[in-house]
């Protein structure tokens, strides 16, 4: 993200200068607001499927089996 800031920068410089139009400059702040959405998403995604994950591995702990660092389950020894 910051190589399309730096050329939104860019595109604003040179329209300042004269040597690009306005048409330039809002089309460089599309691209760097589409950008900026698309890693939302992808953050908001990469969470949901961490919290999904935790659910997961909360709920098989909860019925019975161990569950070891890779969230694998682990049996257990029968109890005597």
């Amino acid at each position: 993200m910051p190589a399309a800031a730096s050329l939104q920068q860019l595109a604003e410089e040179s329209y300042r200068l004269g040597r690009t139009t306005v048409l330039g400059v809002l089309e460089s702040q599309r691209a760097l607001r589409d950008l900026m959405i698309e890693y939302l998403q992808a953050l908001a995604e990469f969470q949901n499927a961490l919290a999904d994950l935790e659910r997961s591995l909360v709920n098989r702990s909860t019925e019975g089996g161990a569950v070891c660092a890779s969230g694998d389950a682990v049996a257990r020894a029968p109890s005597s």
